[in-house]
């Protein structure tokens, strides 16, 4: 059993699925943990059906980051259940919030997408503060070159992407058990909709998918249609690095479809 670590008057990024929804609850408590001057923390889960790539985060993340703000996220529901959840916070102003750390309170950032947006707080200008925040995350230095030259190489393209969910819905043996309303979109209309994206003269088009015959099947229409591979050619990536680096690169493009 590992030991509860204090969590009193921290700001706690706590998710138990996929890199999105981690990082959007990391910058989350990173935007709450700037404006209200208290510390934060990310509680990274590792076990059970956890994916194999997301195990150990200083794969993806830079060790000394690791070192300062993670702690075990492997603990009892009991602990989370503990925290103030600050999507549901009965708090009600920056004092108070302030107050209840100086007391102990520890505080849950889980909220996978969107910002979280305290009773007080106004939306739109807690939507233009959040992706800031993200300088907030200190990355491992694969991550941080091979992004550099995806972002040198994607400057100025017009860029849309489509993201082709496939392999959870059809083959993962658990997860095909579950019905998957609008999620499963037939090929051929992702062929349709590429295809009127690519009417403008300057547009390009980048495909991800966790199925690589729809890769295929939609890079060989057009040379202006390419993959993920194609960007990093050459690169020797850890699946949690490929993971996060066509995140990355999806949000270099104007316009993601999926």
């Amino acid at each position: 059993m590992v030991d509860a670590p204090d969590l009193s008057g921290r700001i706690v990024a706590h998710r138990n699925d996929r890199m999105g929804g981690r990082l959007i609850s990391i910058v989350n408590a990173i935007r709450i943990a700037r404006d209200y001057d208290l510390p934060f923390a990310v509680a990274w889960v590792s076990h059970g059906r956890t994916a194999a790539e997301l195990r150990r985060p200083t794969d993806i993340f830079a060790e000394d980051f690791v070192a300062r703000h993670f702690v075990p996220g492997d603990l009892p529901s009991a602990v989370w259940a503990g925290l103030e959840d600050l999507d549901a916070t009965r708090l009600q102003s920056a004092e108070a919030l302030r107050a209840a750390a100086a007391d102990g309170m520890g505080f849950l950032s889980q909220r996978s997408v969107g910002a979280i947006v305290l009773p007080w707080e106004d939306a739109s200008a807690v939507g233009a503060r959040l992706a800031d925040c993200f300088d907030g995350i200190a990355f491992c230095d694969t991550i941080r070159r091979v992004a550099a030259g995806i972002a040198q190489c994607l400057a100025g393209a017009c860029l849309t992407a489509y993201h082709i969910r496939r392999g959870d819905i059809v083959s993962n043996p658990v997860t095909s058990q579950r019905l998957w309303p609008n999620k499963y979109i037939p090929r051929e209309f992702y062929e349709v909709h590429l295809r009127r994206q690519l009417a403008e003269p300057d547009a390009a088009c980048l495909v991800f998918s966790d199925t690589s015959e729809e890769v295929a099947r939609l890079t060989a229409l057009d040379r202006r249609v390419v993959s993920f591979d194609d960007l990093v050619a050459g690169e020797d990536l850890l699946p949690g690095q490929r993971d996060f680096l066509e995140l990355f690169a999806m949000s270099r493009c104007r316009a993601i479809f999926g």
